[in-house]
């Protein structure tokens, strides 16, 4: 038995419902330089369009993505340990893009998705956090060109499209 096993539900979890939708989905993705460091789901779409019969998971899955689920409250370390691996990431993607003599696309760059229970106002108004035009309640976006988004699953409405996020 896991040690954590919250965290091992929601990996495998997202790994059954992204797996028929994706290229590639990996659990506990090492990340490829510097210090050892994995993220809890590395998915990249199969397709760059919404999952319809996956609610708002399926939209959020439109895009490479980093899915990192917490069982607490964020903290501020934890959400800067988050940032670092999204940047990581973004640069081993840059630098492969670079090896091969292309540029690397916007369909191409990762979100990083922070899937969490709850979150105080402070941390989100801290973060500058938005809700976004065309998602639930309970989605925060960090400005578009971060790429990062929260999903407070408490503040999710109780309806269909939000099922899969609130079983996590």
């Amino acid at each position: 038995m896991s040690k954590k096993p919250h965290d091992e539900f929601s990996k495998l979890y997202l790994k059954g419902m992204l797996s028929p939708f994706g290229k590639e989905v990996e659990i506990s993705f090492e990340l490829p330089t510097g210090e050892p460091q994995q993220v809890d789901v590395w998915f990249i779409p199969k397709f760059h369009q919404s999952i319809a019969e996956l609610g708002l998971l399926g939209k959020m899955a439109t895009t490479p993505a980093l899915l990192e689920v917490f069982r607490n409250p964020i903290s501020e370390d934890d959400l800067f340990a988050c940032f670092e691996k999204l940047c990581r990431v973004r640069g081993e993607l840059k630098r492969t893009a670079r090896r091969e003599k292309r540029k690397l696309r916007d369909s191409d760059k990762p979100h990083l998705w922070l899937v969490v229970p709850t979150a105080s106002k402070e941390t989100i108004e801290g973060c500058h956090a938005k809700p976004y035009p065309g998602w639930s309640e309970g989605f925060f976006f960090f400005g578009k060109t971060l790429r990062i988004g929260f999903v407070v699953v408490h503040q999710l409405p109780v309806v269909p499209e939000t099922l899969f996020l609130r079983m996590l």
